[in-house]
């Protein structure tokens, strides 16, 4: 199948995804996917730590999961997102590309969110990130922007580094988006996209349940140390 690219496009977009005992989510996330972009994409999943049938889920959407990676434990977030730039920077000779990171419990619910938020990079140079528009699932509350929905400048990786495998599953967005500011990038918000997040879903249903809130203690305690500040971490 040929496809027609844009001028100034690139030529296969990457999305990473993370998947965690959530097989229930696999079809629906790839079903708003193919309506988030019409630029070719290229999806890297990372299969982490899940004991149900996510795993078959995945092989069965192989047509659209280019690359399945696989921890047989659950690794946290920031390295799990790692594992995702990791093989992309392996399979583009040594190179990052702009990558869109998703969480696999978000479903985008315009259509083209993903082109929305990729012209946005590509037209603003000093963007680091650019953040979709993100609703909350139970009570269609606005989220503050997070990585759950966003697309990174493949700068990034190269100048401030990848995430901070210290964060469990805790503060690693608000520290990379802190090392992209640090770094005098912007983090803009396309208003035009927007997805709704079942916020929680993929933590919640973590086999052997982890304590979230030892785990953001620690985070929280991590966080602090490396930015010299004091964020209270509030129970959950």
């Amino acid at each position: 199948m040929f496809f027609f690219v844009p001028p100034g496009r690139c030529s296969v977009l990457n999305v990473g995804v993370i998947f965690h005992n959530n097989e229930d989510l696999v079809e629906p996330f790839f079903y708003f996917l193919r309506r988030a972009t019409k630029i070719p994409y290229r999806v890297i999943a990372v299969n982490n730590g899940s004991q149900d049938r996510t795993w078959l889920k995945l092989a069965l959407q192989m047509r659209e999961c280019d690359f399945m990676l696989t921890s047989e434990e659950n690794v946290g977030i920031a390295k799990a997102r790692n594992m995702i730039l990791h093989k992309i920077h392996t399979i583009n000779s040594q190179r990052y590309e702009p990558l869109a990171l998703l969480d696999s419990d978000v479903f985008i619910v315009r259509n083209e969110s993903i082109d929305m938020m990729y012209e946005v990079l590509q037209k603003n140079q000093k963007a680091g990130a650019v953040f979709g528009v993100i609703h909350s699932f139970h009570d269609w509350a606005t989220h503050d922007r997070g990585i759950s929905f966003c697309m990174i400048s493949e700068k990034m990786f190269s100048e401030v580094g990848l995430f901070d495998e210290r964060f469990f599953c805790f503060y690693d967005d608000s520290d990379f988006m802190k090392r992209i500011t640090v770094a005098r990038y912007l983090l803009t918000t396309c208003e035009t996209a927007k997805c709704v997040h079942a916020w929680g879903s993929t933590l919640w249903d973590s086999k052997p349940r982890v304590n979230t809130n030892e785990i953001l203690q620690r985070d929280t305690a991590e966080f602090n140390a490396k930015w010299k500040t004091n964020i209270k971490a509030e129970t959950r």
